[in-house]
């Protein structure tokens, strides 16, 4: 953009003889906005069109190109100024000769280049570069990040924090990291991008330093087939998973299974694909039998890059996989991601709330929307068990309103943020109603149709034509409830009941 104001200015630039009557008369003293522009220093690539337009109005044309080429990083935008094909530009990164780093050794004291230096990534071309990082590795270093492993000597014992990362695993870089992995001593966060043996999970998981660890699991079970169970990972307060490949998910729990009832805090999965009914099941179980039922705050389970290919009997959760997590009585953040759903009861939601009465974010996620969660009754039975809730994301049967409870415990005012998903409603304002009398600061309900992609998903899945008449209603909800809090907030009086001024309001709405 400003070399297109270089190139052609003049010809945006207005005319020096039109009135600028409606200009401030301040912004016409040259000074003035000099001093202005004095003080602008734009982001990298933040408010460029904005000093792009401003180039265009005559009396700020030369600040804004001042400030646009007050910085550059590169040569680029010079170049793109020039006429075409004058010059050929060809990326390279460019590399260092080894003899460099040995000059620069020889002319600082000690052993090391920069005895203070922190954090270091690491991105070697061969054997020989990768040697040179011993003089980088001074006494402060505490976070490492690799994008290779060719030097099998590397001085891992001396880390305290080591970050790892490669490519993708592949089994000869699994061998040469799980060499590497067997010098750690006194790592407190372990962050690997490929697979370990078995042998080298059996290293870390005995070591008591270790708080932190992110892997990628093996992509078969049968890979920690020689793991002791009970046994290891005394320590670990956080753990997350990555799994792109097949076969990586059902491995979590064998590896979980090794866990010594650690003292988990955190426990996170990503995966490119959902796990089945007894997947959930078995990992659930092996977290609730190897992890300390006090200290788990936060479990969450996401899926990215799904490839599709799901069956509604295969991975529709039901209550039954769920109940091993309701013996972690401290939990604040659940987040669990179904492809088909959940098969949960209003009996079970009571179960759930009263078995997390910490909790803060739930969110019970789905990519398809086969099944509820149950009715507007699991909504009061987590109002009356969980205070502190202000994030919920659920997918129910609202089709069926409750009568309106007077008990002031079931009055929740934490909740802010609720996401319906794909909840069935037959009647926006008894629904409507029913949230402002439970839920009094939920300003807006989300559904899963508001998301980007529900638009084309519509045209091609029979489900959300369906629901299109769902979609509707939930949007009326959403528009109803501002109104009913601005009801409650005038503190109505004279004779007529909130709800029949309500109402009139509604009627007020539809005419």
């Amino acid at each position: 953009m400003a070399d297109a104001l270089i190139l052609d200015h003049r010809k945006d630039t207005p005319d020096p003889e039109t009135p600028s009557s409606e200009m401030h008369r301040a912004l016409q003293v040259p000074d003035v906005v000099w001093m202005i522009g004095s003080q602008l220093d734009p982001r990298p690539h933040e408010g460029m069109a904005e000093l792009a337009a401003l180039a265009r109005c005559g009396p700020f044309h030369g600040l804004a190109l001042d400030v646009l080429w007050r910085h550059q990083e590169t040569i680029q935008n010079l170049i793109n100024c020039m006429p075409e094909g004058l010059w050929v530009v060809e990326q390279a990164q460019r590399r260092r000769d080894t003899l460099v780093f040995e000059v620069l050794h020889r002319g600082v004291p000690g052993d090391y280049l920069l005895p203070n230096l922190e954090t270091l990534q690491w991105r070697p071309g061969n054997t020989t570069e990768f040697a040179n990082i011993n003089i980088f590795l001074g006494p402060q270093i505490t976070s490492i990040r690799l994008q290779t492993l060719e030097y099998p000597s590397f001085p891992s014992s001396q880390l305290w924090r080591f970050d790892f990362l490669t490519i993708w695993p592949a089994s000869e870089i699994q061998n040469t990291l799980s060499v590497f992995v067997h010098g750690l001593r006194n790592i407190r966060s372990l962050h690997l991008q490929s697979g370990i043996d078995a042998g080298a999970i059996m290293h870390i998981g005995g070591l008591s330093t270790l708080e932190t660890l992110h892997i990628s699991p093996p992509t078969t079970p049968f890979s920690l087939a020689g793991l002791p169970e009970g046994s290891l990972f005394h320590h670990l307060r956080s753990a997350s998973f990555w799994c792109p490949y097949d076969g990586q998910l059902a491995a979590i729990a064998s590896f979980v299974r090794s866990w010594a009832d650690s003292p988990l805090r955190s426990f996170a999965i990503k995966s490119s694909r959902y796990m089945t009914a007894d997947e959930n099941e078995e990992l659930y179980s092996a977290l609730s039998a190897h992890c300390s039922h006090d200290t788990l705050k936060t479990l969450k389970f996401t899926v990215r890059f799904f490839l599709g290919g799901v069956t509604a009997s295969e991975y529709t959760i039901p209550g039954r996989a769920l109940k091993p997590l309701f013996c972690f009585t401290n939990l604040v953040t659940v987040c669990i991601r179904s492809a088909n759903g959940y098969q949960l009861d209003d009996e079970i939601m009571a179960e759930l709330a009263a078995a997390w009465p910490r909790i803060e974010e739930l969110r019970l996620e789905v990519y398809d929307h086969l099944h509820p969660c149950g009715t507007l009754l699991g909504l009061q039975a987590l109002a009356r068990h969980c205070p502190n809730l202000h994030t919920l994301e659920l997918t129910l049967d609202a089709s069926s309103v409750p009568l309106s409870h007077p008990d002031p415990c079931l009055k929740h005012p934490a909740l802010v943020k609720l996401d319906v998903g794909y909840s069935l409603i037959s009647n926006a304002f008894d629904v409507a109603r029913f949230l402002f009398a439970t839920f009094p600061n939920v300003a807006q309900t989300f559904t899963e149709f508001d998301s980007e992609d529900s638009e084309d998903e519509g045209s091609t899945n029979p489900h959300y034509a369906v629901q299109a008449e769902y979609r509707e209603l939930w949007k009326e909800v959403g528009t109803l409830l501002p109104g009913l809090q601005d009801l409650r907030a005038k503190k109505i009086h004279g004779g007529e009941s909130v709800d029949q001024h309500a109402k009139h309001y509604i009627h007020s709405l539809t005419g």
